[in-house]
């Protein structure tokens, strides 16, 4: 008979053995063909390379151009929800009544599909009849503009529907951390006479800082891969504007048939996500989570 300390081990086997088929089987396949040159032409026999493909990746123009739209997205969209999202918390969390209603009025965006989202928005944004691009017509004066195909204009209204739809997943993260403080330290700051941002700077947010870094990893990871917002509405354009590393992998592979590099792309997006998350860990070990 198996011992109970068996047991759980082999309950655990089908788990393994479905991420080891799932994700590990194909992730070091991914890695071995990032070391070969293939193409449309040689899928089935490509030629190895060694790291040609890194090096003409790190040395490519396109490449640190759609890192740097990536990091512009990433980090504007990451700082616009934690500080709407963050305020929305503060806020709610002092509201008494109808509260519920708001928390779901409030979670609406973000339980909309992105695709479904960007289509919307594609829709409204649209030159000729959307109803966003007609009221800015009617506001400026029957202005000729077009708000995605401007090159100045277009990431930053990308960045803006990310945050209509992310800001709810960060505000739901941080005020559930806000309910889940103690009092106790709030209503002895009371009594000592402490004011509201007094609070705020030495209460509240050190005893959120778990939960923001929560937060901000989980959409940081997010946001620098996303895909399908920016590609349903610019496709990475007007020209290079808003391409940014997911939508420049998906021409190597898709378009252009560069199958290796868009590999060794993939893979190093991989690693600066993992590096990410690398630092998040260690991050919430010295705060003691």
């Amino acid at each position: 008979m198996l011992r109970e300390a068996h047991i759980k081990y082999l309950l655990i086997i089908p788990v393994i053995i479905c991420l080891a088929l799932i994700s590990i089987i194909p992730f070091i396949d991914l890695i071995r063909l990032s070391f070969y040159d293939v193409t449309i032409l040689n899928y089935y026999n490509p030629p190895f390379c060694g790291i040609k493909n890194y090096i003409k990746i790190l040395s490519d123009f396109f490449t640190h151009r759609a890192l740097t739209v990536t990091l512009i997205y990433m980090s504007g969209v990451i700082i616009v929800e934690f500080l709407i999202g963050f305020g929305l918390a503060l806020l709610l969390n002092r509201v008494t009544k109808g509260k519920s209603i708001i928390i779901i009025l409030l979670l609406l965006p973000s339980l909309i599909s992105p695709a479904v989202v960007g289509y919307m928005f594609r829709l409204m944004l649209n030159d000729l009849y959307g109803v966003i691009t007609l009221f800015l017509k009617a506001l400026l004066k029957n202005t000729e503009f077009s708000l995605l195909g401007s090159r100045d204009l277009a990431l930053p209204v990308v960045m803006a529907i990310d945050v209509w739809e992310w800001t709810p997943f960060v505000f739901l993260i941080l005020y559930a951390g806000l309910q889940a403080l103690p009092r106790a330290p709030f209503e002895a700051a009371v009594v000592d006479g402490a004011s509201g941002w007094q609070i705020l700077r030495h209460i509240t947010i050190p005893l959120l800082k778990p939960t923001i870094a929560v937060a901000l990893v989980l959409r940081s990871m997010e946001a620098f891969k996303t895909f399908d917002i920016i590609w349903i509405l610019t496709k990475g354009g007007p020209g290079i504007a808003t391409e940014t590393l997911s939508i420049y992998i998906y021409r190597l592979y898709f378009m252009r048939g560069d199958f290796g590099s868009a590999i060794a792309l993939s893979v190093l997006v991989l690693m600066i996500v993992t590096v990410i998350s690398k630092a998040y860990i260690k991050y919430l070990y010295r705060l003691g989570v």
